[in-house]
Parts: C-alpha cells; sequence; structure tokens
C-alpha cells in the first residue's frame, strides 16, 4: 500500500484453536467448519487456526470450496448465517482456488510471534504508512470466512494475498485484528525476505566505504509535521551524483524511526520503516539516477515519537 498522504503532505511543505471439518450428508447446506471452545480464544488465534488448516491440508479445503458451489448466486456467495459476499469474477474465483489447492503440496503451520504481531497491530492502527512487511488485510464475520476471502483473492490474476498464505518457507507471520460493528478487520503481516543484515553504526569502520553526513539529530517540538498523522521530520539535504550509491542508516533509542528520501521535485524515491522485526531502526540503499539535491527525511512511525536521533550516510570509495 502506497504512503499517499505521506507523499501529499511533504509535497505542500517541500519537506491455537483445532478446526474440524464436520460431515453431513444433508446436501441442503454445506460442510460447516467448526472451532472447538478455547476459554480465552482470541479472534486472531482462530486465523491462525484457519490459515493452517488451509497450509496443512489444502486437499480438504479444496473439498470444503466444491461444497459451496451451489450457494452461489450470480456474484453473490450467500452461507448459511454468514453475511454475503460479493465476488466480482463469481463462481470462476472459486473454481480456480479449487484446482490450486488441489495442487499445493502440503505445507507446514505457521506460528504468530509476538514481535509480528506488533507490525500487524501497526500496520493496522496507520495503514497509510508503507511498511517494509508484506501484509493482507481482510474484513468478515468469522476467521473462516476472512481466510476464504484471502485464500479467493477475488479481483486480483497475481491472488497476492494468497500467494503470501502458502509461501512454502513461511514460518512466521503476525495477526492483529480490531472489531468494526458486526465484523472484525485484520492484518496479517509476514516475515521479511532478504532483510537487510542487522548491523549497529561503528564510527571509525568504514574500510570500503566514507561517511558523505552524519548528524546527531533531535526530533522535537520544533521539528515539523506530516500534515496526514502530525508525526514529527526533519529534512536533510545532500548533493549527489548520477550513479552514486548511499547506503542511509537512521537509528534511535527513543522512537521508532522511519526513513525516507526525495529528490529535488518531490519525488519519493524509497522509504524503510524498520531493518527486521527486532529493529525498529531504519535503513535504505539507493543509487542515485542523476545529479542534483536530495533531500532525506527523518521521520517517526508514530505520531508521538521524539528524541534523539543518529542520521549516517555512506557511500563506495573511489
Amino acid at each position: 500500500m502506497l504512503k499517499t498522504s505521506f507523499f501529499v503532505a511533504l509535497l505542500f511543505t517541500i519537506l491455537p484453536s483445532n478446526l474440524i471439518l464436520a460431515q453431513s450428508m444433508d446436501t441442503s447446506s454445506p460442510p460447516v467448519l467448526l472451532t472447538t471452545e478455547e476459554d480465552n480464544q482470541s479472534f486472531e488465534q482462530e486465523v491462525l487456526a484457519e490459515i493452517n488448516r488451509a497450509r496443512t491440508n489444502p486437499g480438504v479445503y479444496a473439498d470444503w470450496l466444491e461444497s459451496l458451489k451451489p450457494y452461489f448466486e450470480d456474484k453473490l456467495l450467500q452461507l448459511p448465517d454468514t453475511e454475503g459476499v460479493t465476488l466480482e469474477e463469481g463462481v470462476n474465483v472459486l473454481e480456480e482456488a479449487i484446482v490450486f489447492l488441489r495442487s499445493q503440496t502440503p505445507l507446514t503451520a505457521i506460528n504468530s510471534t509476538e514481535s509480528l504481531n506488533s507490525i500487524a497491530q501497526r500496520i493496522l492502527k496507520n495503514p497509510t504508512r508503507v511498511s517494509t512487511y508484506q501484509s493482507s488485510s481482510s474484513q468478515a464475520s468469522t476467521a473462516t470466512l476472512l481466510v476464504l476471502k484471502l485464500i479467493l483473492d477475488d479481483g486480483d490474476p497475481n491472488r497476492p494475498n494468497r500467494q503470501r498464505l502458502f509461501q512454502a518457507d513461511l514460518a512466521n507471520n503476525g495477526i492483529a485484528c480490531q472489531p468494526e460493528e458486526d465484523l472484525h478487520l485484520c492484518v496479517i503481516a509476514y516475515q521479511q525476505t532478504g532483510q537487510i543484515p542487522v548491523t549497529r553504526i561503528q564510527p571509525g569502520t568504514t574500510t570500503q566505504r566514507e561517511v558523505v553526513l552524519e548528524v546527531e539529530g533531535v526530533l522535537q517540538s520544533t521539528s515539523q509535521k506530516l500534515a496526514s498523522d502530525n508525526s514529527l521530520y526533519e529534512l536533510h539535504p545532500l548533493q549527489g551524483s548520477q550513479g552514486q550509491s548511499w547506503i542511509i542508516t537512521l537509528e534511535s533509542d527513543d522512537f521508532d524511526t522511519y526513513l525516507a528520501i526525495m529528490d529535488a521535485d518531490s519525488n519519493i524515491l524509497a522509504q524503510n520503516d524498520d531493518l527486521d522485526a527486532n529493529n525498529t531502526n531504519s535503513r535504505l540503499t539507493i543509487t542515485l539516477s542523476e545529479d542534483g539535491m536530495y533531500y532525506i527525511i527523518v521521520n517517526s512511525y508514530d505520531p508521538l515519537g521524539r528524541g534523539n536521533y543518529r542520521l549516517q550516510v555512506e557511500t563506495d570509495k573511489k
């Protein structure tokens, strides 16, 4: 998702439950996925259990989807005792998902980790922010229907939500949900792939690179504010040359950093939230496309974030 409001603001300021398949001989109603009752079971746990049921036994899940075909009326899927779901692709999206699932090798169950749950919660609370984590969102009254909607992934032929759920090497995710009237809105965050190694800035350790900018700064009440969320930010201009590569690192012990860079025309070129699920510092690497002035944006992910920070820009030695 794009941080559109972030762009606009800068342009104007220049800156585990067990699920079982209930078998029924009554063809007037589809098989119902039942959730075993557990004390203090959260909606997030129900969602995780439903994801794992589909991952670990895709053939059974495909059989259940097959049983839903009679419950289509044109493009409306109306299951008993749930809200209807209008599908842009109609029954075709169901049939396509069945083919996918029947060709799918059973996968291992995944876990939700505290750190990724926190990431999902942050995305849920501030969806306009660009996160460096893959994420999916869905809304439904039950965990079963919510995951069904993600697996069908109606309207997008690339099925990105489904592909995230069925990543073969996926081990962890994070889930955060909030009630909205009779529904639940959930965000599912996935572990980054190809992460930048987590390292602390060590002054004086530039054997193959040179530091072209180093700033010890403070986000405080006198800093500029983004109109989108009132978070504080500061701009640091830096002259660059075409083909030059910059490694930009932003660290703070006081707030959750958010890093971005824009060109002289106020185009956001790159952004980064967290190094990984356990490190809220930020880093990005960019190769400059032309000579000119660039602006590095030091921002807090949390609108209330403020405090000391350290910004460093390195480039390859010539």
